[in-house]
């Protein structure tokens, strides 16, 4: 059985669950002062007033399945074997299948002025945010419908969502004292896909050739029945949304530095072409065994919730949750407690993040728990100086390890459930003159310029004249900063 019938029937692109880059918060990155506005992405005195970075600004992907189907998906994965559901249908349980694309496309940063730490950001990034459960017996079916001997119910009661969209984000913070601080990212969503099933009742009956199928349940999409094409995923202005994030911080006495972002607050309006169906009945597909084993069961269930849809705008959520570090330096070592908890209960999470660092080298490992992965372990290295970072980790280190071997060595054995896979990696780059306050200050506008406009071009005596003053000033620059 080919993956793409499987994709094809539960009628989604890939499945996406938001995932937390754990170890860059307060990392000082340019990734962290976009996911994390309050956060400052500079060093006043010693960083260059712009940060950017495009293509390979941060990226970051996760996989996972969790269920009695994973040995069967990883041997696909691994060797291309056929995915085989029938040994799994006399335990009718629920597989898992989730993974994870954060991408930031560009990324740039400015160093507004020391005063306040003036910070302003823009950003282009994409998403998927998403899950889904599917029964051992779908994937006996999909297998093929000769499996089923006789009459069986609830065969494909399944749940799937997906949503990928484009976000542009503005970004700014600044600090209000010495302790406190404010940053907030205003994004324009741009919807790219969105796909909702959820089947509640559904039954399989073998007839004496072929079978037939009984599905009710809803479905919802802006691309009706179509395949996702490339042309899909590019941004537009058919389905706009808004969201909001905000941070605040406060540095206590005993040099605790702790944030609390609202992160997520948003929606996008889906334009009046989109689909949505509620369908009840039954489906005898034909061509059996000259197409593929199970038949047109794909265009039957494709007629069937055309049959039942109606157009219209309709609104969807992203997932808002609040995010509360605290850290503290110790010289070359930093830990930081984190705790993130999404408003609709999906999820709560907390870690415990220990960096270090000598010299431009970051080590740090981090352990992360929650009650559906349990407890994972993270790590992360990263070459950072003042105007230059580059990181690479992963927030499920071993499962990431075993899954990789796996791959590598072509052994679906390998790893423990449930089998996880997660990298991120980031560059970004610093440039321009530096950020200083007067007495410390290389260069200071209207003092040190080697030129002032329109008098400058006069004469030669004028040019020789603003020359040795500049000269000058940049010698009492020199003194004030040794």
């Amino acid at each position: 059985m080919r993956i793409w019938v499987l994709l094809s029937f539960i009628l989604l692109a890939h499945f996406v669950v938001k995932a937390q880059e754990t170890s860059l918060i307060h990392s000082k990155t340019v990734f962290d002062s976009f996911e994390n506005p309050v956060n400052t992405a500079f060093t006043p005195e010693v960083s260059n007033k712009y940060a950017v970075s495009f293509l390979f600004s941060s990226f970051s992907t996760q996989l996972r399945m969790k269920g009695d189907i994973e040995p069967s998906l990883k041997a696909f994965i691994f060797n291309r074997d056929t995915i085989k559901g029938a040994p799994l249908l006399g335990r009718n349980n629920l597989n898992q299948l989730s993974g994870n694309l954060n991408y930031y496309l560009a990324m740039f940063k400015l160093f507004r002025s020391i005063d306040y730490q003036r910070e302003i950001g823009a950003s282009i990034q994409f998403r998927n945010i998403g899950d889904a459960q599917i029964p051992n017996s779908t994937f006996a079916f999909l297998d093929s419908y000769k499996n089923f001997n006789s009459p069986y119910a609830d065969v494909f009661n399944s749940t799937a969502l997906n949503q990928s969209f484009w976000q542009f984000g503005l970004t700014y913070r600044e600090d209000y004292n010495e302790k406190l601080a404010f940053g907030a990212k205003l994004s324009f969503l741009s919807g790219a896909t969105y796909h909702q099933i959820d089947i509640r009742e559904s039954s399989i009956k073998p007839l004496t050739k072929g079978y037939e199928a009984y599905f009710n349940g809803t479905y919802r999409s802006n691309l009706g029945t179509d395949s996702v094409k490339i042309s899909h995923l590019l941004p537009n202005l058919r389905n706009p949304g808004l969201a909001l994030t905000l941070g605040s911080s406060y540095k206590f006495k005993n040099k605790i530095y702790l944030t609390a972002h609202l992160k997520d607050l948003g929606f996008i309006r889906w334009n009046k072409n989109a689909v949505s169906s509620t369908f009840s009945d039954t489906l005898t597909p034909t061509k059996i065994d000259t197409l593929v084993p199970n038949g047109n069961i794909r265009t039957n269930l494709n007629r069937m919730i055309a049959s039942e849809a109606s157009l219209g705008k309709f609104t969807s959520f992203l997932p808002a949750h609040l995010q509360i570090a605290a850290s503290r330096n110790f010289g070359f070592y930093k830990p930081v407690f984190v705790a993130t908890q999404y408003f609709d209960g999906r999820s709560t999470q907390v870690a415990w993040v220990n960096n270090f660092k000598t010299g431009s080298f970051n080590f740090t490992i981090n352990t992360t728990y929650e009650k559906q992965n349990g407890l994972q372990i993270g790590a992360l290295v990263m070459l950072q100086s003042v105007n230059t970072e580059l990181y690479l980790g992963s927030e499920r280190l071993l499962s990431s390890y075993y899954f990789t071997k796996g791959l590598i060595s072509k052994n679906s054995n390998i790893g423990r459930s449930p089998t996880q896979m997660n990298i991120f990696m980031g560059l970004n780059i610093k440039f321009g003159r530096k950020v200083q306050s007067d007495g410390m200050a290389d260069f200071i506008d209207g003092l040190n310029d080697a030129e002032t406009g329109f008098v400058y071009r006069l004469s030669n005596k004028e040019r020789k004249a603003v020359r040795k003053e500049a000269a000058k000033n940049s010698k009492k620059a020199n003194k004030r900063r040794n």
